[in-house]
Order: C-alpha cells, then structure tokens, then sequence
C-alpha cells in the first residue's frame, strides 16, 4: 500500500523497550502461535503504547501503533537470533561468538542504531505520537558473518525501517528492507584486542543503515501525494 503524504513522524526510541519481559508462562503461551520475538511483540507491544502515548491519549494513541507496537517489541534484545554464521568453521563461529559476547556487554548496537537514525531527522519534522502523520520505527534485523576466501570474512548488517499510520481508525503498515557489507577482512585482524576492529566494522554498517533509512524516509516524506516505496 502506498504511504500516505506526511509533515510529522514520531520516532520510537527503543530506550522505551529495555524494561520489557516475559514470565515464563507468558512466553510459553505465546510460543504456540508465534515465534519467540513475535511474542515479545505481543506482550511488549501494549507495554510499548503505554509508556510512549502516556494516560491522557492512551487510548488514540495506542490504536494508532497497533502492530507498530508488536513490531517494537521484537528489538528488544540480542538474545533470539540477531546473529548468523554463514560457512564459517566451528573454531571461526566460536571465536567471533566469544568476541560478540564481550561487545554485548559494553554496547547496544540496536540501541546504537535507533539513536543515530533519529540524530538524522530533523526536529522539526518530529511529534509526540498522538500529532503524528505517521509513525516509524527502525530495527537491527541481524548481524551475518560469511566466510570469504583463505581466512577472510565478510559482516552484514540488516536492519528494517517500520513504517505505521492509521487508515479508517486502523492500524496500517509497511516495512523497508535494508542491507550493507563489509568488505572481506582477516579474521585474526577483526578479533584482535578485544573485537575492536570487528566493532568498527559494524559501526561503519549502522552507519550507512542509518544514511540510507533517513534518506529514504525524508523522500518519502518530501512528496507532496505521498508514495509507493516499492516502485
């Protein structure tokens, strides 16, 4: 569906997401329908709605993320398969696991993503969610690690910008895929000294997520009858 015409978007943080959690009841139950980060969505969207809309509109507010919420709550962590190895040796996979796991605890790359994306919108063109033409969300799909030639490996970067308005007092959405690699490097060279060089690698790719994200919303946004992101 085409994406309406817009002036003001309202970004959410996912600085709102870090307090979210499933009893393992709840988890349980969702896992018969939906997979793991879907059911994170489902409990962590209404959780999402409230702490952002506030009590006043929650209600309005609310409707209008709808699935924007549930799509929220799927960045809520690492945990539920943010990385991949593709063709790497065991030895490979457990080095750059063990090297991913020492980053996890210094730093957010989804955090790192969502703050920078907004540091790119100017502020004038943001609302609360309740003024709001539309409202968008970007998120770090995953981390990929390929195995190139001889000892090399490359690092790819997806990530989503979600796209929520409402039409007829529902809840409509639209989803634009992004993606970005690194050039092939040795891999003693990217777990050297703690992943310094493999954080960099990844934080070049958040910032080209970011560049191209931005520049794709502010297109959208520039067109006076709105647009169709996949034509």
């Amino acid at each position: 569906m085409p994406v309406p015409a817009f002036k003001h978007i309202a970004i959410v943080n996912t600085e709102t997401l870090s307090s979210l959690s499933l009893t393992a009841s709840e988890l349980e139950y969702f896992e018969q329908s939906v997979d793991t980060g879907a059911a994170i969505g489902t409990v962590g969207g209404a959780i999402v709605g409230a702490a952002v809309c506030g009590p006043v509109m929650y209600g309005v507010c609310l409707a209008g993320f709808g699935f924007y919420g549930l799509l929220a709550g799927t960045v809520s962590g690492s945990v539920y398969g943010l990385y991949s190895y593709n063709g790497l040796s065991v030895s490979d996979t457990a080095y750059v696991t063990e090297i991913m796991s020492w980053l996890e605890r210094e730093r957010n790359f989804q955090q790192e993503l969502s703050t920078q994306f907004e540091l790119h919108i100017p502020p004038a063109f943001e609302a609360s969610p309740e003024k709001a033409d539309i409202q968008v969300i970007v998120r770090l799909d995953g981390i990929g690690f390929i195995q190139g030639s001889g000892d090399t490996i490359q690092t790819r970067a997806n990530a989503s910008m979600v796209l929520s308005w409402m039409v007829e007092e529902e809840s409509t959405t639209h989803i634009q895929h992004f993606s970005f690699e690194s050039a092939a490097e040795d891999i003693d060279n990217l777990i050297a000294g703690d992943g310094d060089r493999m954080a960099s690698v990844i934080e070049e790719l958040i910032a080209q997520l970011v560049a191209e994200m931005s520049t794709a919303l502010l297109q959208l946004r520039s067109s006076p009858d709105g647009a169709d992101p996949n034509r």
